[in-house]
């Protein structure tokens, strides 16, 4: 089979079984707004959830079997009814109908041990079972994919049965069989073997859906296409129970780098953006070790590494990040050479000197040395190279602070800050520590020149004792992500007091937020 002209179905189950993961939870308007998000990057199948879970999932299937989602189907997923119930009345396969989606994705056993351990029933009854829920649902004229559960497992149990079941499936009219990596224990040899088998049996309406609990949940997706599945199910980041579920993003681009086709090329530059937004619903940070849409999947600090993607990119980087809508990092270290810094004052956008570039190049290997580590606190890192150079000048400075911690009530902050000529008298408390009442006794004394000051929020604070050159001098680092605009970055304070230290951090954030009100960053 030629991969170029394989055709693959991507089939999103964030929002049901990506839901199923610890600490993710969806509201009604986050789903419609994800399922349009997944519709338009070019997804085949958006399951909306469990037809029978909540009357919140009903309402979802509702408003989205009446939104324009252009080619994408929305599916209801269920179970094979109970075995002793008719599928006539069966409240979960009812539920299904109810939900006005013409496609479902009904589970069933494949699994000898879950049929005699779990269902509680013999194999023949839960042949019975599948055949009859996938026969009741097509009567109904509706498109139905089946989904072998524990298939892997089941069928190195018996693999006899195992087919048995997916033959119950198919003539029944499913008009595909997914076989599923429920425990997520299975490795690509194994899944490539076992899916190969069922393809020459069946042909091409084998599908994978895969859990990543041996970590493999990608590139058992992957295996299985090789072999001839061509309907793989994830999610976005690869959200789901225990550890999760393969990451569909990743499954796109492995996929495309492999020469098949799931969505349209020009998509899948908002593979990074879409990766992000969905993190932001969930509200958990979005993983900066994820595979291609990461914000360090093309970060590079070894200098020699450097070096060579500034002559040829394909030297450390085996797709271009602007593919999947992703931007190529540098990162400034004391172990980086003239090279890195120069390709860092060019994402800065700034022109330097030989000379200006030997200087700076020694001013940030002298820094590190005292703890500074600004390859994860790029606005502080600008801040120094432009006043290093000469083209920048602080607009204010933090003279001296004095710090009152009245135990359960309050903290305070007194402080002078110089603000042109002028010197400021500021104080602040609050209930929140020490280190909010540094930032609002900063914006006190800064309001009155710079009113849209209050704009730099704060969104993380983050302390780790540090281990310097300078041995016999306990160091502490402070790093401040703040937001300004829209524009997210990140500043650095180094101190013996952990208090200086964070000062330090909320000074240079809010240096750094006014040069982007002011729209002097061009970054």
């Amino acid at each position: 089979m030629t991969n170029s002209a394989k055709r693959c179905q991507l089939y999103d189950t964030t929002l049901r079984d990506g839901a199923q993961g610890e600490g993710v939870n969806f509201s009604l308007d986050d789903k419609l707004k994800i399922a349009k998000a997944l519709a338009d990057l070019g997804i085949d199948f958006i399951e909306a959830g469990y037809a029978s879970s909540s009357p919140e999932d009903m309402e979802v299937f509702k408003r989205l079997t009446t939104t324009s989602l252009g080619n994408a189907q929305i599916v209801a997923f269920g179970s094979t009814r109970k075995k002793s119930n008719s599928a006539e009345n069966d409240s979960g396969l009812k539920a299904i109908l109810e939900t006005g989606a013409k496609t479902a994705t009904i589970f069933g056993k494949s699994s000898k041990l879950h049929v005699s351990e779990v269902l509680k029933t013999t194999p023949d009854k839960n042949l019975e079972m599948i055949h009859d829920s996938i026969s009741f649902l097509k009567s109904k004229d509706l498109r139905v994919i089946f989904d072998a559960e524990h298939f892997f497992d089941g069928y190195a149990e018996d693999s006899m049965f195992a087919v048995k079941v997916l033959d119950a499936a198919k003539d029944a009219g499913a008009s595909m069989l997914v076989l599923c990596d429920t425990n997520g224990g299975s490795f690509p040899k194994h899944i490539e073997k076992v899916t190969g088998d069922i393809v020459g049996r069946f042909g091409d309406i084998v599908g994978i859906h895969a859990h990543n609990d041996t970590e493999c949940a990608v590139a058992n997706s992957i295996a299985a296409v090789t072999a001839g599945a061509v309907h793989i199910q994830g999610t976005m980041n690869g959200y789901g129970e225990r550890i999760g579920n393969a990451n569909l993003i990743s499954v796109i681009v492995g996929l495309y780098k492999l020469g098949f086709s799931t969505i349209n090329e020009k998509k899948m530059s908002q593979l990074t953006s879409l990766s992000k937004y969905i993190a932001r619903v969930v509200n958990e940070p979005n993983n900066p070790r994820l595979p291609y849409v990461g914000e360090r999947a093309f970060t590079h600090k070894a200098g020699t590494h450097i070096d060579a993607i500034l002559k040829t990119p394909q030297a450390y980087e085996h797709i271009r990040p602007e593919l999947v809508g992703n931007a190529r990092r540098t990162l400034t270290s004391k172990h980086s050479g003239k090279a890195a810094i120069l390709n860092k004052m060019k994402e800065f956008k700034l022109d330097v000197t030989e000379d200006q570039l030997e200087s700076l190049t020694n001013m940030v290997k002298d820094l590190e040395r005292h703890g500074f580590e600004f390859e994860n606190s790029d606005a502080s890192l600008y801040l120094r190279m432009v006043e290093h150079i000469g083209k920048y000048s602080p607009p204010f400075t933090v003279h001296n602070y004095v710090a009152t911690d009245n135990s359960n009530k309050y903290q305070s902050v007194g402080m002078e800050v110089q603000i042109g000529q002028e010197i400021v008298l500021t104080t602040a408390e609050s209930r929140k520590g020490l280190v909010d009442a540094i930032r609002k006794a900063l914006d006190h004394a800064l309001a009155s020149k710079f009113p849209d000051v209050s704009k730099i929020t704060l969104e993380d604070f983050r302390v780790m004792d540090l281990d310097t050159e300078r041995s016999t001098e306990a160091r502490v680092g402070v790093w401040i992500r703040s937001r300004c605009d829209n524009v997210t970055f990140w500043t650095i304070g180094i101190s013996s007091n952990m208090l200086r230290a964070s000062l330090d951090a909320i000074e240079d954030s809010k240096k750094y937020g006014l040069l982007v009100l002011a729209g002097k960053i061009r970054i």
